[in-house]
């Protein structure tokens, strides 16, 4: 590592990018966080009444379902009225 000096000016320029590189990086991460946490709301409740499909794409780095049938929970014996 080597350190330079430098002026204030310089310095404070270099401040103030840091600052706006990392607001922007803040600002995406927290939408990406949103966007999770509604992503795990929605599947649990589909999990509850549906079969899922579960889907990855490694490529891309996306992940995913699909619902599939409804669920049935409990059993009925032919003839028999619920």
């Amino acid at each position: 590592m080597t350190l330079e000096n430098v002026t204030k000016e310089e310095w404070d320029k270099m401040f103030k990018e840091v600052i706006q590189t990392t607001e922007e990086e803040l600002k995406t991460y927290m939408t990406l966080y949103t966007e999770l946490i509604t992503l795990r709301s929605n599947y649990r409740k589909d999990y509850k009444n549906n079969r899922i499909t579960h889907q990855l794409d490694f490529d891309e780095g996306t992940i995913t379902y699909k619902l599939g049938t409804k669920r049935r929970i409990g059993y009925k014996l032919k003839g028999q009225k619920k």
